[in-house]
């Protein structure tokens, strides 16, 4: 995915979350793209498995570039502590048999893979974009936006 702030295109690396009710991008992400990191933050209450916590995060607008003919213009929550990073027991070998198949991964992520922990990413796309990537669509229901195939 890109994202882009009409002066700097950036590749990410992202994450789709389907039980988060925002998206989010790394502090660092906002640097590259030249947002300053001193704007006004809002409050908000993060609900979670553990709990709820009250955070206060800033917020850019950027546009997201998920294919040539699939975009979207979206504000996101900046996180100065994201550090998202997840062990998933044999992914490893999978990506390995994979390419002992001659399979080109579209992550660069997977050309060197070393364990099975997946990290390093600049973005968390939550339910509120979901709905702009193709061929997925959403459909409303009172507390929650599931995402079915079009």
């Amino acid at each position: 995915m890109h994202v882009n702030d009409q002066k700097t295109c950036e590749l990410v690396r992202c994450m789709i979350d389907y039980g988060s009710q925002a998206s989010y991008i790394s502090e660092d992400l906002a640097r590259k793209l030249g947002f300053d990191s001193s704007s006004p933050k809002t409050c908000f209450n993060v609900k979670t498995c553990i709990g709820v916590k009250e955070l206060s995060y800033s917020s850019v607008t950027c546009d997201v570039i998920f294919t040539p003919d699939s975009t979207a213009r979206h504000t996101f929550l900046v996180d100065p502590a994201m550090n998202l990073e997840y062990e998933v027991p044999g992914i490893k070998s999978l990506v390995e048999h994979l390419q002992a198949d001659g399979a080109r991964l579209a992550d660069s992520f997977f050309n060197d893979i070393t364990s099975d922990t997946v990290g390093d990413f600049d973005c968390l796309l939550g339910s509120d974009i979901i709905g702009a990537l193709k061929p997925l669509k959403t459909v409303d229901l009172a507390l929650g936006t599931p995402w079915r195939p079009s």
